[in-house]
């Protein structure tokens, strides 16, 4: 099964572009066997681009997403954390998002998230 991934930039974060998460990623993983990294247009979006990460045959795209929609649909992910939590409000528009290919096998994806 396919899954998301989403990091929260604060409004007081620094600016994130495209280019400057390539070089980021590029960098972070250039000793990685089998690792390249692609531009490419947006699949939902061709107005937009974003990147692809590929280890052999399996990917993984990274958008950067700003706006009205992005504080509206981390409003609602805050909101549905309950009250019990310790979670602050997300007061924010901007967030990377990272989708990853299906990884049945959990060869690439068996992590920890904290």
């Amino acid at each position: 099964m396919a899954f998301e991934v989403y990091g929260v930039l604060s409004e007081t974060a620094p600016e994130i572009t495209l280019d400057s998460l390539a070089s980021d990623l590029s960098q972070f993983f250039s000793r990685t066997e089998g690792f390249r990294l692609e531009r490419e247009d947006d699949p939902f979006d061709p107005t937009r681009k974003n990147l692809l990460l590929h280890w052999g045959e399996w990917w993984a795209r990274v958008f950067i997403d700003a706006g009205p929609e992005v504080a509206a649909a981390l409003a609602e992910i805050g909101a549905s954390a309950g009250k019990d939590t310790q979670a602050r409000p997300i007061l924010t528009e901007r967030r990377i998002r990272v989708l990853f290919a299906d990884d049945q096998s959990r060869e690439r994806s068996l992590v920890a998230l904290c």
